[in-house]
């Protein structure tokens, strides 16, 4: 699931403050802190706080840190682009995490790997890397995570026009995140993309609406900008210009 969160000036006030006087792993998950706290707002401020990290976790043998800033590294290039350097940084925060027998950070990277063959078109990695992981998180019962990535093999089955079953991986992550009482707007997106790719504008504006209303709801930008242009396609397809250009 990718929904970008705006981290608010308190929430950097009070790393400040911790990061003051933070010594040893303290200080490199205080640093992979700030790494989150920036990626959105100022990617490269966010790098600089994670090579940091790094180089303070790789100094005192912080395995656990270490793993997190490759991640961290990992999700930096994936935003900029660059998926071979974020595959690579990906596939080494995953060898330290299965050193470790750190569950939810193998679970986690494998999820991110499955995104990275999913952009390069590799689906075939995809999938097991997005089933590994996905029964991972079963196993867990981390909720959170099986709705995202429910939602990323929804996305997956959808590239491969595999629509039946990408539709139930959206419904099914849709009717955990209601039972979980945090709802997602993302698989109702999807939902709504899936009809419009199938041309079926009529259901897909009803998802995007659904969907535009909980984004907006939760103040989540990014779905509301995603939901809007996708909306305007919609009506620019349907031929109702006026429609379009509004959105």
């Amino acid at each position: 699931l990718t929904s970008s969160r705006a981290f608010t000036q308190p929430k950097i006030d009070s790393l400040e403050k911790v990061l003051a006087t933070a010594k040893g792993d303290l200080k490199v998950k205080t640093l992979n802190e700030f790494f989150r706290a920036y990626i959105n707002s100022d990617p490269i401020k966010a790098i600089e706080y994670t090579r940091e990290a790094l180089s303070l976790a790789t100094e005192i043998d912080d395995k656990k840190g270490m793993a997190a800033s490759y991640n961290n590294l990992g999700v930096a290039y994936k935003n900029q682009g660059a998926l071979d350097k974020a595959l690579e940084y990906y596939l080494i925060a995953l060898q330290i995490y299965e050193g470790l027998d750190n569950k939810d950070g193998i679970a986690t990277t494998k999820n991110n790997i499955g995104n990275i063959y999913s952009f390069k078109k590799d689906y075939g990695q995809a999938m097991k890397y997005f089933e590994e992981s996905h029964s991972q998180f079963i196993e867990m019962g981390d909720k959170q995570k099986i709705i995202g990535s429910m939602n990323n093999m929804g996305n997956l089955h959808n590239d491969l026009q595999l629509y039946e079953q990408a539709l139930k991986y959206y419904s099914e992550s849709y009717q955990l995140s209601q039972q979980s009482g945090k709802v997602y707007a993302d698989p109702l997106n999807n939902i709504g993309n899936l009809y419009f790719k199938q041309g079926n504008y009529q259901r897909a504006v009803e998802y995007y609406l659904r969907a535009l209303a909980l984004a907006r709801e939760q103040n989540d930008q990014l779905v509301v900008l995603n939901v809007l242009s996708s909306m305007g396609e919609v009506y620019a397809r349907a031929g109702q210009f006026k429609n379009a250009q509004a959105y």
